[in-house]
């Protein structure tokens, strides 16, 4: 897709990020999300066992509302995460990692740009993630230069 209006539908695969603070507290963002996409709020039992990582790979339906911002850029905003009545096989890999419970194998599974949010966190202090994996760059002599 490239961005042009040819009046054909086009299939890709898109990203829409939100980022949540890890709380279910009563006022919580992601708790509310969370209760939207239930279809129903949770009780006192199931926020007491409620593990994130269970809903790895579950399948829902994204409200996306497009919003056009004083310079005619358009953006796309999860509006609400819903139920879904089919389920939807994932396109990439899933990996599970909790920043709390460091492990170095599903760090190294993450997307760049997910890695270096977690490296960057506010309070990345009290996060020990270790170092992103080193990437392997091979010098090249100037007459190497594939360019």
């Amino acid at each position: 897709m490239n961005g042009r209006k040819t009046g054909k539908s086009t299939k890709v695969l898109l990203t829409s990020v939100n980022t949540y603070t890890a709380s279910l507290a009563q006022n919580a963002k992601l708790r509310a999300v969370l209760e939207s996409w239930r279809g129903r709020p949770f009780t006192a039992d199931e926020l007491g066992g409620f593990d994130l990582s269970d809903i790895l790979g579950a399948s829902c339906s994204v409200l996306i509302k497009h919003n056009t911002a004083k310079d005619g850029r358009v953006f796309a905003n999860v509006v609400d995460i819903l139920k879904s009545k089919d389920k939807v096989k994932a396109e990439a890999d899933l990996v599970d990692y909790d920043p709390m419970n460091h492990s170095s194998e599903s760090f190294a599974q993450l997307p760049d740009w997910i890695a270096t949010k977690v490296t960057h966190a506010t309070d990345a202090d009290a996060i020990d993630v270790g170092a992103p994996p080193k990437r392997v760059v091979e010098e090249l002599e100037a007459d190497e230069i594939p360019f």
